[in-house]
């Protein structure tokens, strides 16, 4: 039986958000046909939003799809976050609703031409950290794993190392045979 590439690549990329360690993921994917794509992202979704995980195209351009792949409620929790909101208004971010704050993160990725730095804040990455990688260009970090670190660097190793195990875990489940169904833990599981 032939695995489905987008249920394989959100599997290798965001295992970490389908294990309930994270808050969100993103990756690049091939994308020649975006209908398509946004048909398999509804009956995706379908089946794994009852366990608290979503998935949506954030910038489609060029036969290439940015996937962000995200428990809302943790997301909800994030974009909550005082320091975070302080970051997200700089960039013109004026709700701290969710789906208002997908829709400018949307509308930045199409304004630039990489990354906008605020996007920490959607990936469930500390604001404080997110603030400083902005304030110092990417510099002067204490560690680097899943994200640069500007504080709490035993903290910061322990949850690099976690993820960085996780996602090997996952590997090795997806290469058996698992599904995205089963590798996906519940909301309420957490």
């Amino acid at each position: 039986m032939e695995r489905d590439p987008l249920e394989c690549n959100i599997i290798k990329n965001c295992a970490a958000t389908l294990a309930g360690l994270g808050t969100a993921g993103m990756f690049n994917a091939g994308c020649p046909d975006r209908r398509c794509l946004e048909e398999r992202l509804i009956e995706l979704n379908r089946r794994l939003s009852p366990k608290g995980v979503l998935a949506e195209i954030l910038l489609f351009r060029e036969n290439t799809a940015l996937i962000y792949v995200y428990r809302p409620t943790r997301l909800a929790r994030c974009l909550a976050v005082p320091e975070a909101q302080e970051i997200l208004l700089r960039y013109g971010y004026s709700s701290a609703e969710m789906s208002d704050s997908l829709e400018r993160l949307r509308e930045r990725f199409r304004e630039s031409s990489g990354f906008p730095h605020e996007i920490g804040i959607f990936l469930g990455y500390p604001a404080y950290d997110v603030r400083q990688f902005i304030e110092n260009n990417g510099r002067n970090y204490l560690c680097c794993g899943v994200w640069k670190a500007y504080s709490r660097e035993e903290e910061a190793r322990r949850v690099f190392s976690r993820v960085r195990h996780c996602s090997q875990v996952y590997q090795r489940a997806l290469e058996k045979g698992a599904s995205i169904d089963r590798l996906t833990v519940p909301e309420f599981a957490m």
